[in-house]
């Protein structure tokens, strides 16, 4: 298997087990059924790495996400910056497209905070998903 199809196969487990990514389910604040979906990952990520482990397969996960992230943000500034169509990022990343999925799960939140002088001040946070 090459590691293209097997990044492909991982990458559909994560989808599919959406406690692991859809911050806004249910499932996702539920231990036990992380662990479990972590455990499968971890019998998938066995046949490219014998000696894996959870930590492995979670540091596999953060590098997929995070490189995501990075074009997704790119896609996203070259589209605000009012650029000419041929302008528009695209992104280089042969998973790009199977990780749209994630796109939602990547939007800053926005938060109202009060200051000091008691008026109300929109933040926009990152959404920080491990």
């Amino acid at each position: 298997m090459s590691q293209k199809q097997w990044l492909t196969e991982f990458i559909e487990i994560y989808k599919n087990e959406t406690c692991m990514w859809q911050n806004k389910s249910k499932d996702y604040h539920v231990r036990d059924l992380k662990l479990a979906t972590y455990k499968i990952l971890l019998e998938k990520f066995k046949e490219v790495d014998p000696k894996a482990n959870i930590d492995t397969v979670k540091s596999k996960i953060n590098t997929i996400r995070c490189t995501f992230k990075k074009d997704f943000g790119k896609v996203q500034a070259s589209q605000k910056s009012g650029s000419a169509a041929d302008e528009i990022y695209i992104p280089k990343l042969w998973y790009y497209d199977p990780l749209q999925f994630l796109k939602d799960q990547e939007i800053p939140r926005v938060s109202l905070s009060i200051n000091i002088s008691g008026v109300y001040e929109e933040t926009v946070s990152e959404n920080v998903n491990k």
